[in-house]
């Protein structure tokens, strides 16, 4: 549930409502720099243990209701199911195009995640 100081016409809500994208977006980036210097076998290694722990957050998240609706979970899905096939396909990570990347799925995300924010508080002010 969306919480805002009384008076207040806030239209992006606070910080903790943006916590696990954060959390997913720092992941992302770390885990790309990381694999710039690793061997295969560490990178496939190090990317099935942090999709797990990925999972894992989602999963709590999901129970702490952060996620407004299937589709906002689904997102998230997404970013994660990258560094899965990233970590399992024969890719060279050798470069900063996973960038490009984060972006992309930063915007979106966001984008989408304040348009449901917005619907979401909008309907509790209506009568």
């Amino acid at each position: 549930m969306i919480s805002e100081p009384s008076g207040t016409n806030t239209a992006i809500p606070s910080l903790k409502n943006w916590t696990f994208d954060l959390i997913l977006l720092a992941v992302y980036l770390a885990v790309f720099h990381i694999w710039m210097w690793m061997d295969r076998t560490y990178i496939v290694g190090s990317g099935i243990i942090v999709v797990v722990i990925l999972l894992i957050a989602v999963h709590r998240f999901n129970a702490d209701g952060y996620f407004i609706n299937r589709w906002e979970l689904s997102w998230r899905f997404l970013v994660i199911l990258d560094i899965l096939l990233e970590t399992v396909l024969p890719v060279d990570h050798d470069h900063y195009g996973f960038y490009f990347c984060a972006l992309a799925f930063a915007l979106f995300i966001g984008w989408y995640r304040v348009k449901m924010l917005r619907v979401q508080l909008d309907s509790t002010r209506s009568p």
